[in-house]
């Protein structure tokens, strides 16, 4: 008889003879499927109709193309039956669906994954660092090194040479109006100097330039650090007398020498007879020299 494999519908001839009434187990060659195959399954086919293609069983079945001849011979059947046996006596084979094979990648091309808790540490260490370095350079610029206040050099030509007044900085500014017996009307501008450098300073020279209303400078005083003066001593001194102590270089009880960093020393600057156009003044300072 013609058999029809279920799987692909390729058939095959087939003695009625080796098929068992409680079924046989046959494979397609073809396409691999096990099936089973029943005494009732047969079906007539006209004489004159050709199947499709004679196709061998899986020889693991013990079928061969020659063994499923028209007329099989009485070795053949034998044979048939034995395989027939051995098959139905083991256990039903389940094919699975073969599973797609991922082939892993080589080491060397594997994507390497960064993760978010390793990128935030990373990034809040370098805001600290960044934000480390910006205190320091705004409020405690004396622990800069020095060449690091000006990375940028001007050409040689241009080049500004530091008098030691580019990291001196005033704090505590005011002024007043005082009248000495002996001195007259006086315009008192005082204040701290504060030593930004990263070593000690002395001889810090500060000047003070009075501008008037029509912003022309009218008249202009230079003073040392460390010199200052009390009421007392403004009420019966003269004015020779206090431009000779505002200029005395090392300060009153050397207070203008070796200037720690960081640290603030006093300073004063006196006028006298100042005209009435005055508007303002202007302060800066002038020069320092590396401590001893």
């Amino acid at each position: 008889m013609i058999i029809n494999c279920e799987k692909c519908a390729s058939k095959f001839n087939l003695d009625d003879n080796l098929i068992k009434e409680s079924g046989s187990k046959v494979r397609c060659s073809v396409c691999r499927s096990v099936f089973t195959v029943y005494p009732r399954m047969a079906e007539e086919v006209d004489s004159d109709a050709e199947p499709e293609e004679t196709v061998d069983l899986d020889s693991s079945l013990g079928f061969e193309e020659e063994s499923l001849s028209n007329e099989p011979g009485p070795g053949n059947a034998d044979d048939f039956d034995r395989v027939f046996e051995k098959v139905l006596n083991e256990d039903e084979e389940i094919i699975e669906e073969e599973k797609p094979v991922t082939e892993a990648l080589p080491a060397s091309v594997k994507k390497k994954t960064v993760r978010p808790g390793l990128i935030l540490i990373i990034l809040v260490i370098a805001f600290v660092v960044i934000l480390g370095a910006l205190s320091v350079y705004l409020f405690a610029p004396a622990l800069l090194p020095e060449k690091a206040d000006n990375q940028k050099k001007p050409d040689s030509e241009t080049e500004a040479v530091d008098e030691g007044n580019r990291r001196l900085e005033f704090v505590d500014l005011k002024w007043e109006t005082f009248t000495g017996e002996t001195s007259g009307d006086l315009f008192i501008i005082k204040g701290k100097i504060i030593n930004n450098y990263p070593q000690p300073r002395s001889h810090i020279l500060v000047k003070a330039t009075i501008i008037d209303d029509k912003n022309n400078p009218v008249a202009e005083k230079s003073a040392y650090a460390g010199n200052t003066f009390t009421e007392n001593e403004l009420s019966d001194i003269s004015l020779e007398e206090i431009d000779r102590k505002l200029n005395i270089r090392e300060g009153e009880n050397r207070a203008n020498v070796n200037v720690a960093p960081m640290e603030a020393v006093p300073f004063m600057i006196i006028f006298n007879n100042l005209p009435e156009s005055m508007s303002m003044y202007d302060l800066e300072t002038v020069s320092s020299a590396p401590g001893e």
